[in-house]
């Protein structure tokens, strides 16, 4: 996915209460989306610096030297990130979703190719015309610095249910695992159906019908949700993610079931 959002800074560098401690304030630049917090150096670096150190804070990072020059850093993308997964030694920033919010240009997967390749390696056609062609949020900004691209991979978990002793006698069929470039393929439709990007030329305005993806798999239902604390958002519609199993409900899902497409949107603040 090819996405844009205002750039995040590092601001208000200061002393913690304790040695050992990064206080600091993140904000989206030139606007009122702000949070603080603070990183402890050693539970969040697994205690892997050997002090004493040396701290250069900038307002795209932060670097940490230790007395045998190993370098370590914190970018401005890791603090939602680790925040999403409630890391060890980073505290504050409670309202890190206000940062993960990005304007969806395109969705799409390479089925030859890995997709660092097709999309960062190689001209790909939709990246330069979104690089040509979109303006930055923030007038301080170039383009290239708000744009991001998200790599996604699929993960499934099946439910197979056996209604009688009939169905036992055809076990191959019942633990057959679909192929994952189906699934990979079924989900980009659904997506794109969905969400309807500006660059996305082909909108699967059939799906679910198809014939590379689970149409015909033979699946009574199947759903899709982003494991991450992003939300998408494009011109038609906007589409929630929510990081761990345990988050599922604070998250939105598209839903399958034959021809049937339901979009199940989570009745949270986001």
């Amino acid at each position: 996915m090819i996405v844009q959002r205002k750039e995040i800074i590092f601001t208000d560098f200061r002393k913690g209460k304790e040695d050992g401690c990064i206080c600091f304030s993140m904000s989206l630049k030139n606007s009122n989306t702000k949070t603080s917090g603070y990183i402890n150096i050693d539970e969040f670096f697994e205690n892997r610096l050997k002090y004493p150190i040396e701290i250069a804070a900038g307002e795209k990072g932060i670097t940490l030297t230790d007395v045998n020059g190993d370098t370590f850093q914190i970018l401005t993308e890791y603090i939602w990130y680790f925040k999403s997964r409630d890391k060890k030694g980073i505290y504050g920033f409670d309202n890190h979703l206000n940062f993960t919010k990005f304007n969806l240009h395109y969705i799409g997967i390479s089925k030859s190719r890995n997709s660092f390749t097709r999309l960062v390696e190689e001209p790909h056609d939709k990246r330069l015309r979104i690089l040509l062609k979109e303006e930055p949020y923030e007038s301080s900004s170039k383009i290239k610095d708000e744009l991001y691209l998200l790599f996604f991979e699929i993960r499934d978990m099946d439910f197979k249910i056996i209604e009688n002793v009939e169905e036992l006698k055809d076990l191959d069929s019942i633990v057959k695992k679909t192929e994952d470039m189906k699934k990979i393929a079924d989900a980009e439709k659904a997506f794109v159906n969905f969400l309807k990007c500006n660059y996305n030329e082909e909108l699967y305005e059939k799906y679910p019908i198809s014939v590379d993806g689970l149409y015909l798999e033979n699946i009574d239902t199947y759903t899709y949700q982003i494991q991450e604390d992003i939300t998408l958002i494009s011109k038609s519609n906007s589409f929630v993610g929510r990081y761990g199993i345990l988050n599922a409900n604070y998250a939105d899902f598209i839903g399958v079931r034959g021809k049937e497409v339901f979009v199940y949107k989570a009745n949270v603040d986001n």
